[in-house]
This record gives C-alpha cells, sequence and structure tokens, in this order.
C-alpha cells in the first residue's frame, strides 16, 4: 500500500494524536465532493444520528 492511500484519522503531521475512542461510521471517498454531495451525506448522517445540521448559514437537509 502506498502513501497516497493509508488513511489516519486524528493523527497528522501538524501533530496531535491519535484519535482514541469509539466511532460510529466512517464514509470515504476517492475523490473531493461537491458541495451538493457533501450536504447530502451530511443530511443523511444527522437524519440517521438525530443531529441537527449546522445552520450558522442556513442549510436544507437533502434527500438521499
Amino acid at each position: 500500500m502506498s502513501n497516497d492511500s493509508l488513511m489516519l484519522l486524528g493523527n497528522g503531521a501538524c501533530g496531535g494524536g491519535a484519535f482514541n475512542g469509539d466511532i460510529a461510521e466512517i464514509i470515504s471517498y476517492n475523490r473531493m465532493l461537491t458541495v451538493a454531495e457533501k450536504n447530502t451525506v451530511d443530511s443523511y448522517l444527522a437524519i440517521k444520528y438525530g443531529i441537527t445540521l449546522d445552520q450558522t448559514s442556513p442549510t436544507n437537509y437533502t434527500l438521499s
């Protein structure tokens, strides 16, 4: 496996330590998502886990 495809969580070159806790779900894509696609993923997870999307700038939920 090359370093290009190596995935780390909470342990980067800028410092900090590895994540030590429970993770309910990880969603990974092999490309950058568009704003609309990211909103669809965020909406899906918010509804699934019963949390509210950040409304600092008004955001509509998107059907998945």
